[in-house]
């Protein structure tokens, strides 16, 4: 794959993700080495406990990374275009610790790498080593972060807050609203936020006769930002 492949997704980066801030020279490098694949919405990338220690980089669209918690999978974070993913493998050589699944409403495009081709195109410029090791602290300082934020709280609030962060993230103006163009179910936005289904759906009800959003399946739209914000902040009870 040549990097101009890469630049036809360019303009999906975001500007603080990995292959945005990636040194052009590396960047070209990395794309012209990787092999492209594609994955439909809920296609497996990555699957938990199993081997391999090959990378992705992300092209387009978004993926889910859940972890497995007794009959079902607690959702640990989501990545989007621009983003690296595996690359925990890819430094220890253990099994993979979570499973990796498209869940975006377009199909993922990601270039994939060995990791050894991947290491060694990184080991050239120490920018491109330094941003990798920026990547890594930046996902384990951002685990830590919600743990905080989302323990001693009512369900409202840390629900309010998860959304107020997909809606920075993953949110697309649409009219009279934000629409999170990701498919994520009840039960996973429950889990990232440790608190059950049923209290995840009691929390998203009161936020939607609140006004504040809407709710259909897997689909999540803002309607009120300003009183999501107050309620994240604990400036606003529900009840």
């Amino acid at each position: 794959m040549t990097d101009s492949v890469g630049s036809d997704y360019r303009a999906g980066w975001p500007p603080s993700s990995f292959l945005a801030l990636l040194p052009a020279e590396s960047r070209t490098a990395l794309l012209a080495a990787g092999q492209l694949v594609g994955f439909a919405a809920d296609e497996v990338l990555v699957d938990e406990g199993a081997g391999g220690d090959e990378v992705f980089l992300l092209l387009s669209s978004y993926v889910k990374v859940t972890g497995r918690m007794g009959k079902h999978d607690a959702l640990l974070a989501v990545r989007g275009a621009g983003d690296l993913i595996g690359e925990f493998s890819a430094i220890d050589g253990n099994p993979r610790s979570a499973t990796v699944r498209a869940c975006g409403r377009r199909p993922v495009v990601a270039a994939r790498l060995s990791a050894e081709t991947f290491w060694a195109i990184v080991a050239r410029d120490r920018t491109t080593a330094m941003l990798v090791a920026s990547i890594v602290a930046h996902k384990a300082r951002a685990s830590n972060r919600r743990r905080v934020d989302y323990a001693g709280v009512a369900p409202p609030v840390r629900v309010a807050r998860l959304v107020r962060e997909l809606v920075e993230l993953y949110g697309t103006d649409v009219g009279g609203g934000v629409v999170i163009g990701l498919d994520l179910t009840q039960l996973e936005l429950g889990s990232f936020v440790g608190v059950t289904r049923a209290t995840a759906e009691r929390a998203l009800r009161q936020l939607r006769e609140a006004g504040l959003l809407e709710t259909g399946g897997r689909r999540l739209v803002v309607r009120d930002q300003a009183g999501l914000d107050e309620v994240a902040a604990g400036l606003r009870s529900l009840g």
